[in-house]
């Protein structure tokens, strides 16, 4: 039987681990807040909004033990294949050591026949420093797991935009671990598998991200600038314009 760790259970993780449940792996759901595991075990897990359209199907899925709600980190080393989906923001600001300490952690239980999927949100530069730290170590990199870094994209709310449905990225720390993530990825994603290096990946996101985000705001601060303005009538109007989306 195939088993994987997703470590981190918002909605990232949670997401995640029901779609490898359902595409027949075993799924060992790790977090460090006890709380947070109860919660699934009891199939209600911290879901809001974003996840109601999987609740049932989580609580079903811990029924038949095809996700293994865990607190315990030694648990996930069953595992061959990890994905680490923790939050890179903290007090609202960019925090990335939480992924580069799971990832040293990871790295110092496991070899190198294993997998690590870095589905969390990551700056530019993120596998860089932890490179840079696992050198310091003495730990060659050629004995590290297989790493690749491979961004969600999908809206957690809309089942027609979920993880099986769109493209996905994933770029590796070499050709193997970017064709072996490829491969894995395939296993939950029916869209394409954009294959890349890692810090192509890590900026892919970061762009896409940046494009969303000023797509929202802009008009956003002309409205709060000039609240004499029927801004959504503007915002309509120009988005009129061949090319604008």
């Amino acid at each position: 039987m195939n088993k994987i760790a997703i470590h981190g259970l918002g909605y990232v993780g949670l997401t995640a681990a029901v779609h490898w449940a359902r595409a027949g792996w075993t799924v060992y759901a790790y977090d460090r807040d006890p709380a947070v595991v109860q919660a699934l075990r009891f199939g209600t897990p911290r879901a809001h909004e974003f996840l109601s359209y999987l609740n049932a199907d989580v609580a079903q899925l811990v029924q038949q033990g095809k996700i293994l709600p865990t607190h315990t980190f030694g648990d996930t080393l069953e595992c061959s294949v990890h994905s680490i989906a923790i939050p890179t923001e903290k007090d609202g600001v960019p925090w990335d050591e939480g992924v580069r300490a799971l990832l040293h952690d990871l790295c110092l239980a496991t070899n190198d026949a294993a997998t690590i999927l870095v589905e969390s949100t990551l700056a530019p530069g993120t596998i860089d420093l932890f490179l840079g730290m696992m050198d310091q170590y003495g730990r060659a990199r050629a004995t590290l797991p297989l790493i690749a870094v491979c961004p969600r994209r999908d809206w957690f709310a809309d089942a027609e935009k979920s993880l099986e449905t769109l493209d996905r990225v994933g770029g590796g720390l070499t050709p193997v671990a970017t064709e072996r993530a490829a491969e894995l990825l395939a296993n939950v994603s029916k869209g394409k598998i954009l294959k890349c290096g890692y810090r192509e990946a890590e900026c892919i996101k970061a762009l896409e991200n940046a494009m969303l985000h000023t797509l929202v705001m802009l008009p956003t601060e002309m409205a709060i600038n000039r609240p004499d303005i029927d801004m959504e009538l503007v915002t309509r109007y120009a988005t009129t314009h061949w090319r604008l989306p």
